[in-house]
This record gives C-alpha cells, structure tokens and sequence, in this order.
C-alpha cells in the first residue's frame, strides 16, 4: 500500500490538485486503476460530496486552467489544458448515490469501480476490482448497469482490447444476452468507443470479439462475418511498417480529429473490406451514420477506393506511378498497406508497394513545387478561359518534369504545344 500512495503522490497533477480535496473528495475511476497498474494517466475523475463547482474552480485556479459545466444537471464539471504530454481532462461530480460505496457500485466495470481517498491514505474497492486488475479480467459490476446504459456493452470489448485482459464468463454471457441494446445508444458515442479501441496495438482484435459477442450487427447491420483477414493481417503490417514503408515513423499515431488516428481509420478501413462493404455511397453512410467528421469519411473511402484501383491496375500503376500518387498523397501509406493486407500473395506484392513508396520518398515528396508554368501562362499562351482542360495540362506538364522529360520552361512551353490538342 505504501507504493501506491508513493506513486499517487509522485503524479505531478494530483500532487497539485488533492491540496483542494476535503475529507468528502475521492479520485474514481480509470485514474485510480492507471496508478495501480503503474500507467501513467491523462484523464482524472473526482466525485465530491462538497460542491462540485466550487471544487472545480479552486483545482482550475491551482492549474492556471478554467472550469466549465458538460452536465450542470448532473453536476459534472471538467477542466481541459493542454501539458507537455498532450491533453489533461480533469472531471469533477457529484456522487451518484448516497455515498462513495454506492457510487462505485453503480459504475461499468470492477476495475473502474475503485477509489482513492487521499485525505485517509485509503484504497475504497468494494466489488474487488484490484483483484482482478491483478487476475486482468473485465468484470461488469452488474446486469443492470449493462441494462441502465448500454454503451457499456462496447465498453466491456473495449477495455479488454486496450488493456489485454480476458473478458469473465458471466460478462461474456450478458454482453451477448444484451448485445441488441447498443443500437439504442447514440452514434457519437459508439464510435469515440469503437474508435479507442481501435486505436490500440492490437486494435483489429476488437471485431473479433465484438463479433463473438454478437455486437457487429447491432451497429452496422452486417450478415454475420466469422473471420476478418484483412483486419488481422493490418495489424501486422502497421506494427511492421517501417520494413514495408520506410521512415514512416510515428505517420500513424497522427490524429485526423480529436480521439482518432490514422491507425485506428486504417483498421476500420480493413474491417469494411472484409465485410465487402466497398461502394462509394455504402461506405459514406456508414461513416455519416457514426457520425465522422467529413475528413475522416473521405479519408476511409479513398484509401478502401483507391486500394481497389491499386489492386486491379498495380502493373500499370507501378511504371507510372506520378498520376495516382498525386491524387492519394494524403493517404498513400495506408493505401499500400491495405493493398498488402487484401492480398492473397503478400510477398508478390511487397515489391510493387516499395517500388511506389520508393518513387514517393525520393522522387515525388522532394520534387520543385514551383510549377514550370503557371497556369496564367498556360491561359496566356493558349487564349483560353480558367477550366479543367488548364489543371490537366498543368498535371501533364507536372508529370513529365518529374519523369525526367522536362527540365526547365522553354522544354514546358515545347511540351505543351505538342499535348494541348489532346486534353
């Protein structure tokens, strides 16, 4: 015990913040079992049978931050600043029984059901949820709290995927029992869970048990589907990355908007191939319908477009690779790992993805941006109004700068007379 109070103190917010807590303040939740798992944390729950408010604002003047309401009603305030380690949320509420017993009682799960109360140095666990962090099992803390909000079925999947634990078999037993109640649950907040989860290492695995606990249906309304390759086999490839794609990096721990990455897109992009979900208009309704943001909906149905056209014009593609490259740049790896993953000969089609990231590294990305000509030029010169016909000429001229044809304006002014009948 003498540890955990030795890490909870060395935390360098509750070190700053419990100063503001009184006799009736507890820290609860996902905080309490990062500290006893020894992770560090980003998001902080207290619940305080003080004011809330009152609280709210002496921890936000502490942390040079400001308070502000999410549920006056509930009375649930949170304070969100920004630290060296990204995004800090630091929520305050009331209790959601009589006392701090009650209220982790009526939590999602064991291990989140655990406060700290750092007034008295004690550990408050009444459902035993640091024994099964210990034991690492995803523990419901009741039927009825399943039943009260069914996110919590999602949740279950997803905390087992994050963490690595084991979902216990009475919880397995009532996420299936109860699985049909997720479609009543808002779309936002299916997908910030669906996307959490999808955002881990080993992200893919959350279809696979999302559909051994019969959860895809009630979301997407799929036939059932009892393996996913192509999901399984991303997760390889983007753990592998830097072998296929070379100085990638961290490229796919970028955030297209606020809690999800471009891995966590990517794995979604795989599991909707595997459910042959590959029209244009299927995939933006399923997207519109989880409510993305229009960025990340484009994102998904280029790179599952355009990794289709990949696969059926790789040769042609591959000698001439400048056109598609300049329409997928914004995302070309994923293109070229969800090809790879699609495939049924992975090593036949190792050499074609290199070969084009190679031409992207060190032909296309370090190119001259300045055009050769303008497209004012080409206006001038041609006697014409602004229109498609000068962005293709543009993009020829462009092309064959970068194969080596062009190298300077009078071999573009050359150039273009010799295409501009044929655009």
């Amino acid at each position: 015990m003498r540890d955990l109070w030795s890490i909870a103190s060395s935390d360098k917010i509750i070190s700053k913040i419990s100063k503001a807590f009184t006799k009736n303040t507890f820290l609860v939740g996902g905080c309490v079992r990062d500290i006893l798992m020894k992770r560090p944390s980003r998001d902080y729950d207290i619940v305080t049978f003080d004011d809330a408010w009152g609280l709210a604002q002496k921890i936000a003047k502490t942390l040079g931050a400001k308070a502000f309401w999410i549920d006056r009603k509930r009375e649930v305030a949170r304070i969100a600043f920004s630290g060296s380690n990204g995004q800090t949320l630091i929520d305050i509420s009331a209790p959601k029984g009589p006392d701090i017993i009650s209220d982790l009682k009526a939590r999602d799960i064991t291990i989140n059901a655990i406060a700290l109360d750092l007034q008295n140095k004690k550990l408050i666990d009444p459902l035993h949820g640091a024994a099964d962090l210990q034991s690492r099992i995803i523990r419901s803390t009741s039927e009825a709290n399943l039943i009260s909000d069914p996110l919590r079925i999602l949740r279950c999947a997803r905390f087992a995927v994050e963490l690595g634990f084991t979902i216990e078999p009475k919880t397995y037993k009532l996420l299936k029992k109860h699985s049909s109640l997720l479609s009543s649950c808002a779309p936002e907040r299916i997908r910030q869970e669906l996307m959490t989860g999808l955002n881990c290492e080993n992200g893919a695995k959350m279809f696979l048990l999302m559909h051994e606990t019969n959860l895809i249906s009630p979301i997407f309304h799929f036939k059932k589907q009892s393996s996913f390759p192509v999901a399984t086999k991303i997760n390889h490839l983007i753990e592998q990355r830097e072998s296929y794609l070379p100085g990638i990096e961290n490229y796919f721990y970028q955030e297209i908007e606020s809690g999800i990455t471009r891995s966590g897109l990517l794995r979604f992009g795989a599991f909707l191939i595997d459910n042959h979900a590959l029209s244009l208009e299927k995939i933006r309704k399923i997207c519109r319908g989880l409510k993305f943001s229009n960025r990340s909906g484009k994102i998904v149905a280029m790179m599952l477009n355009s990794s289709i056209s990949l696969a059926k014009f790789k040769d042609d593609i591959k000698k001439k690779p400048y056109h598609f490259i300049s329409t997928t740049e914004d995302v070309l790896p994923e293109i070229l790992l969800l090809c790879l993953a699609d495939s049924d000969n992975l090593s036949r089609n190792i050499p074609m993805a290199k070969n084009i990231w190679d031409y992207y590294v060190n032909i296309f990305k370090p190119r001259d941006k300045t055009p050769l000509l303008s497209g004012d030029e080409i206006m001038n010169m041609l006697n014409c109004t602004p229109g498609p016909k000068v962005g293709k000429l543009l993009a020829r001229i462009e092309q064959a700068r970068i194969e080596g044809s062009l190298s300077s304006k009078q071999d573009a002014i050359r150039y273009l007379h010799t295409i501009k009948g044929g655009i």
